[in-house]
Parts: C-alpha cells; sequence; structure tokens
C-alpha cells in the first residue's frame, strides 16, 4: 500500500531537516513526502534527496482568495490536491514531531490488520519541558487513513479543527480501528527545542497566524537537507521507553 505524508510548513528550516531526516529513515519504503511550504521565501530541496520519495512545493498563497494563506484548513485543502491517484493511505507529519523509525511500517500493518477507514493505536508519547509520557491517543498525526475518505470530506476552513471534516464521520460511523496492542510510533513535542510555538496552539485566537510567522522564522540557507538524525534517536532512547 502506498502512504503519502503531508508536511505543512511556513519556514521551520531546522524543523523541515529534521522532519525530512526522520522520514528518510523509515522502514517503510512505499511511502512519499509531500513538503508543502508556504512562507514567502522559496525553500529548495537538496540534490541528493530521492525526488519520488519527496516533494517539496512552495505555495505561499491561498488558490481560491490569491492572497495570503490564513488558516491552517486552507493549507491543507491545497497541500492535499499534490497527492497521486495511487495513494492508498494519508498521514500527517507535521514538522515539529518525532516518529519511531517504524512510524510507517507499523501504521500500514495496523490498517491492513483493522479492515476500516483508518487506524491509529491506542497510545502515543506526548513530550513536554523535557519529559515524555504515554498518554491517550487523541492527535491526528498518529492516524492513518484512507485517502478516498478525505478527498470525500476534506478539511475545515479554519486553524485548530482543520481535520475535524474528514475525523468526524470516521468517529460517527466508528471507522477508526485503535488498536490497544498497537506499538506507540508518534512522539507529540508540545514545546519543541527547536521552536516553542505550535502552528495550531492559540485556541483563543484561532486564525490568527501572526505568532506563527513570528516564532517560525528560519529559512536557514533555503536548502532543505537531510541531517545526521542519531543523536535524535540517541536522545529518544534515553528516556527508556521502548520508542525504539
Amino acid at each position: 500500500m502506498k502512504v503519502t505524508a503531508i508536511m505543512a510548513t511556513c519556514g521551520r528550516h531546522s524543523l523541515c531537516e529534521r522532519s525530512l531526516s526522520l522520514f528518510l529513515n523509515q522502514t517503510y519504503s512505499d511511502c512519499e513526502l509531500i513538503i508543502f511550504q508556504n512562507s514567502a521565501i522559496k525553500q529548495d530541496l537538496s540534490p541528493d534527496v530521492d525526488r519520488n520519495a519527496v516533494r517539496l512545493i512552495n505555495q505561499s498563497i491561498d488558490s481560491l482568495t490569491n492572497s495570503p494563506y490564513k488558516t491552517l484548513g486552507a493549507i491543507y485543502r491545497d497541500a492535499f490536491r499534490y497527492i497521486s491517484d495511487d495513494t492508498d493511505i494519508v498521514i500527517f507529519w507535521d514538522d515539529d514531531d518525532l516518529f519511531s523509525k517504524d512510524h510507517i511500517e507499523k501504521g500500514v500493518d495496523g490498517f491492513i490488520r483493522g479492515g476500516k477507514k483508518a487506524y491509529k493505536p491506542e497510545y502515543s508519547y506526548f513530550r513536554y519541558d523535557n519529559n515524555i509520557s504515554l498518554e491517550a491517543n487523541n492527535m491526528e498525526p498518529s492516524i492513518f487513513v484512507d485517502r478516498k475518505h478525505v478527498s470525500n470530506f476534506g478539511f475545515s476552513e479554519t486553524t485548530t479543527d482543520q481535520h475535524l471534516n474528514w475525523l468526524n464521520p470516521l468517529l460517527r460511523d466508528d471507522d477508526i480501528f485503535i488498536d490497544s496492542n498497537g506499538k506507540p510510533t508518534l512522539i507529540y513535542n508540545w514545546g519543541d527545542d527547536i521552536f516553542s510555538f505550535k502552528t495550531s496552539a492559540d485556541c483563543e485566537n484561532p486564525e490568527n497566524f501572526d505568532n506563527y510567522r513570528k516564532y517560525s522564522f528560519d529559512h536557514g540557507d533555503r536548502i532543505i537537507s537531510p541531517i545526521e538524525i542519531e543523536a535524535v534517536y540517541t536522545m529518544l532512547s534515553s528516556y527508556k521507553i521502548g520508542i525504539l
């Protein structure tokens, strides 16, 4: 089964390089990463990255309004248009989260075993202030979902609930296989050691991108390149909770 991961990002160069490297280190081979870069400052992809595995899209203008993006929902709406029809499963590869090497492999296995339109393990890891805990899994980036389902329902044109259009029907119809034996493979970062601002964290003012833009202004050398990722795996292993 082919998996396409969507990474919607704005600048955040250091995070993009880390996320790219985590993707390239996945044990599952039939997968593609779409980096949807919505900063007005263009980024390029390092020439040594396989273009069959990773695509970088620079698009800073909302396709419907012809103005700068104002919500995450609009960003995901446009990013989704780049997913090819031969994709079976969609996942969301948030640039500030961490993933074990077998994240996609375990997710595809669970999706097939569950026989439903979506899959997620019952638990994911939650990292905050350099502490990590196992939590009930309510994080959209952990969900493996049928591409056709997301295509049918789309995204809310908002920020904090951008995934609810496709997620709510799954919950209503009990069409997510929540695997009590599934390995937790997502490490959800709240307060990252590189950036402290979550894209959709401003619940009091969910359509305000000012803080997101302000605290994400990192374009580096404007070339997204793989980095040495072993230090990240070593850090995760230090928690001694079986992430890897």
